[in-house]
């Protein structure tokens, strides 16, 4: 029996020292990826979000051929108030994070229906949303992001106009056997 607070036991075989998602116990015992080819895959989508109230802009990838699951949504900015802001100090690590709301789809499933403020679905700025089971994607869909600014953290800077937000998708591509390089599924 387990006790709370201890970590769960181990399924499947563990792939110590590889990258995530390898490193999930199970990742290759899945009866669903026997004998498929694993491709360590990323799709990055880059949004430049004015600063103004009621800014809005979607930005899309669209996926390779190939099946993808996906494990880990990453997300940055380049517009976060700095800590000190003309001699007042910010607590808030990412008060973009705070004042953006995001929704995400493809041609096939709306993933975020209801607008979320990104610090919500993702924790502040360079955080991320672990997928533990995988999503698994068919490939060559369009991953969509929308975002809608709320407002702007304290006074928006005249230069640039913009911010910039990447939001990175990040898992793996599952080739058929003896497949070794991304689109060859066709």
């Amino acid at each position: 029996m387990q006790g709370l607070g201890q970590p769960p036991a181990p399924v499947g075989r563990a792939t110590a020292g590889m990258p995530y998602p390898f490193d999930r116990p199970d990742f290759r015992d899945r009866p669903d990826y026997a004998g498929l080819v694993f491709l360590p895959a990323w799709y990055t989508v880059s949004i430049q979000l004015g600063h103004e109230a009621g800014n809005n802009q979607r930005g899309a990838v669209q996926l390779r051929p190939e099946p993808f699951v996906l494990y880990r949504i990453c997300w940055a900015t380049n517009g976060d108030v700095p800590p000190i802001v003309e001699g007042l100090e910010s607590s808030v690590p990412s008060a973009q994070g705070r004042c953006v709301e995001v929704t995400f789809k493809d041609e096939y499933t709306e993933f975020v229906t209801q607008p979320t403020l990104l610090s919500a679905l993702f924790g502040d700025s360079n955080g991320f949303l672990d997928i533990p089971q995988g999503l698994q994607l068919r490939g060559k869909q369009t991953i969509s992001v929308f975002l809608n600014r709320i407002n702007f953290p304290g006074i928006p800077p005249q230069e640039p106009e913009y911010s910039r937000f990447d939001f990175c998708f990040q898992g793996v591509g599952l080739l058929k056997p003896g497949m070794g390089a991304s689109g060859s599924a066709g």
